[in-house]
């Protein structure tokens, strides 16, 4: 008769007693089932993995400048919510250098049981000090923020450190000695406009991340001392999720949309200065703009002489928006694999992306799952969108292809990915 003994969601894996009584239940039955959250990881003695013993990776750490809502930040909710599926008993910290205030991700965090540290030696003082007290503390702060980080970080025992942003705390985790990963979420010409302070630090990370195949090459390429380094795995996407939350909704109308944070490298310009062109010829056109950025009130100036474009603000999930539109656009100089790609195809959704390094071509395999257009050029965009809207141009066929292809991208494979990786780094240090 085989026999498993049951651990139920009060389990902490940062607890040394709590550890010890599922040691003691694995050595004395054929396996253990941990339930944290509703859901269950099996630790039986048929798994290769962890046959004879436990899994040794307690604590991982993963950094960000930021936790504000964009694309990372999706990319790593989806990575977390997988990963407490399948190692529940992680423990998992979360820093960030700016103060977490959107209740979207502390509440996120406080159900999946995840620790925000958002500690004020990764704050810069000039953020809440008068311009007075921000000169007399600031040469202080420079020479002590640093040694005060490190040692913050070094004292939370992390078995992997997951610098989750290009290199980003770099400089607080300098020379620890613990496994480190880097995620790489731009395309290749963003990596090489920053490429002189990345590389003073690669060297000290065990494996880089990037998001598609043709970064990895590009990279393998022009960076070989680094190539056994570079480690491609895809951003993910929970297509029934996506699809659970978004409804039809006729109300708006044929239109275009865009999701969306405003900054240079996105140059949704483009897109206002194309469809402007659009609505010349079609008053009945609309396109609707969700996002926000320091580039809003530039935005905003250039289609004030255009009614039919409409700013929305910031969505958390606008996944009925783009489901009921006739195309979602991007037209970035530069991309890893934009998470809203891989969203309009699991909603059925038309992509028109910019032919950007590295990803969208990758996702759109070249065309053949979307439209592709030269990174800048609005006559050729606007081109395009006339043909969409005018029924030119067979979408139900591209959006047929993106979302048969979809499975390169779900949550379980890539986490499993993720996992591997991190357990990699993680048993070569501990030899």
């Amino acid at each position: 008769m085989t026999t498993f003994h049951i651990v139920f969601s009060r389990f902490d894996p940062l607890q040394e007693k709590h550890i010890g009584n599922i040691k003691a239940s694995y050595e004395s039955s054929d396996g253990v089932i941990v339930s944290s959250n509703s859901d269950k990881l099996v630790f039986s003695k048929g798994n290769s993995r962890t046959a004879g013993n436990m899994p040794k990776i307690r604590k991982v750490a993963f950094f960000l400048p930021h936790v504000i809502m964009g694309g990372v930040e999706k990319v790593l909710l989806e990575i977390l919510t997988e990963i407490r599926k399948q190692r529940p008993q992680w423990g998992i910290v979360i820093y960030s250098r700016r103060p977490v205030k959107d209740r979207y991700f502390t509440n996120f965090f406080k159900k999946h049981g995840i620790k925000l540290k958002d500690h004020w030696t990764l704050i810069k003082p000039k953020k809440f000090l008068p311009k007075l007290a921000y000169k007399l503390v600031n040469p202080f702060y420079k020479k002590l923020s640093l040694p005060i980080a490190k040692t913050i970080i070094a004292l939370g025992k992390y078995d992997v450190l997951v610098d989750f942003q290009s290199f980003n705390f770099a400089k607080e985790i300098h020379k620890l000695a613990i496994p480190k990963i880097t995620w790489l979420h731009g395309g290749i010409n963003y990596f090489n406009r920053n490429s002189d302070e990345a590389l003073k630090y690669i060297g000290d990370y065990d494996k880089v991340v990037c998001l598609s195949d043709s970064f990895k090459e590009d990279f393998s390429e022009q960076y070989p001392d680094y190539k056994d380094k570079i480690v491609r795995i895809h951003n993910s996407v929970n297509a029934k999720e996506i699809q659970g939350k978004a409804k039809a909704d006729k109300s708006h109308g044929k239109y275009f949309v865009i999701v969306s944070r405003f900054d240079g490298e996105k140059d949704n310009e483009t897109i206002i200065s194309a469809f402007k062109i659009l609505a010349k010829k079609q008053p009945d056109a609309k396109l609707y703009i969700a996002g926000e950025g320091n580039l809003e009130k530039k935005m905003k100036s250039m289609a004030a002489d255009c009614p039919q474009i409409e700013f929305l603000g910031k969505i958390y999930e606008p996944y009925t928006l783009i489901k009921n539109s006739i195309g979602h656009i991007l037209s970035s100089y530069s991309e890893g694999l934009p998470m809203v790609l891989l969203e309009n195809a699991a909603l059925g959704t038309l992509s028109i992306s910019s032919r950007c390094k590295s990803g969208p071509p990758e996702i759109l395999l070249d065309g053949k799952a979307g439209i592709l257009f030269n990174p800048g050029d609005h006559k050729e965009l606007a081109k395009i969108l006339s043909d969409v809207w005018n029924g030119k141009i067979d979408t139900a066929k591209l959006i047929k292809t993106a979302t048969d292809n979809l499975d390169r991208f779900s949550s379980e494979h890539n986490t499993k990915q993720i996992i591997n990786l991190i357990e990699e780094v993680y048993d070569e240090k501990s030899v």
